[in-house]
């Protein structure tokens, strides 16, 4: 039987903790592009069909949420 390590289920649930704060700051378009990218996984292709741009632009928009959380988390850990 595997040893429970509780210092890492401790870390863990800790650094899911920072990441929802992080996903709090966002704003509900921002939110709504990372869960439709990351939870509901449509591709940008089908979000820029949605959104009438190309898709060139939802990447870009990806990226730069992405690094705005990167910048909120990277002191965390």
């Amino acid at each position: 039987m595997k040893r429970v390590d509780l210092e890492k289920i401790v870390e863990v649930k800790m650094q899911i903790e920072e990441l929802h704060k992080a996903l709090a700051t966002l704003t509900y378009e921002e939110r709504e592009l990372m869960e439709a990218i990351f939870y509901r996984e449509e591709s940008l292709r089908s979000i820029s069909k949605k959104e009438k741009v190309s898709y060139q632009a939802i990447g870009k928009r990806r990226d730069k949420i992405l690094e705005k959380l990167r910048k909120l988390l990277e002191d965390k850990f």
